[in-house]
């Protein structure tokens, strides 16, 4: 058993081999060993390596975190859009018709009112808000013109009344673009 060795005392030596190497290495520093500017040039190394790897991580996750957000940004740039162009469209269209047929009408606003559903969790309140007054001058707009159509008694008092609402109709038209105009900002950085 003596001419075998156990791991731990190969172990043991060979730590003390490269020890004792390491001391002769220092002693033969004066005269430039290789062994000991090549170990003395690694220790180096590794001093800046550590550092230089957590910065360029670091600047990984910023620069995906920047990415995560524009992407979430334009996502809700493209949410909004879809939501302006509907009320846009209704109201333009509201602003045209002229004598339209309850059908259509009723296909006019239950298209308005599918595609504005959600609006008030992509803006804050006076958008949405602004899309329920859009939908209520269409609404009267449409009823004071049936009510043209139908009651030739009271026409002077319903004419001015559509005016009054053409009036308004106009003035939203006017008005929807400053109305949305500070959701629909893209600054992407």
């Amino acid at each position: 058993m003596s001419g075998v060795r156990r791991g731990s005392e190969r172990g043991e030596n060979c730590l003390n081999h490269r020890l004792n190497r390491l001391k002769d290495c220092a002693d033969e520093k004066r005269k430039g060993c290789s062994m000991c500017e090549l170990i003395a040039f690694m220790e180096t190394i590794k001093t800046f390596l550590i550092p230089l790897i957590a910065v360029v991580t670091l600047c990984i996750l910023v620069l995906q975190y920047l990415l995560e957000r524009n992407k979430f940004k334009l996502a809700l740039f493209d949410k909004r859009w879809k939501y302006y162009e509907v009320v846009r469209d209704f109201l333009f269209s509201v602003g045209a018709q002229g004598n339209i047929t309850n059908e259509e009408f009723n296909e006019q606003e239950t298209n308005f009112i599918k595609e504005t559903r959600g609006i008030e969790f992509v803006f804050d309140k006076a958008i949405y808000e602004y899309s329920l007054r859009i939908r209520k001058l269409g609404v009267n707009k449409h009823q004071l013109n049936e009510s043209l159509n139908n009651d030739r008694s009271n026409r002077e008092l319903i004419g001015e009344n559509l005016d009054t609402i053409n009036k308004k109709i106009l003035e939203e038209i006017d008005d929807i673009d400053d109305m949305f105009r500070k959701y629909m900002k893209l600054k992407i950085v």
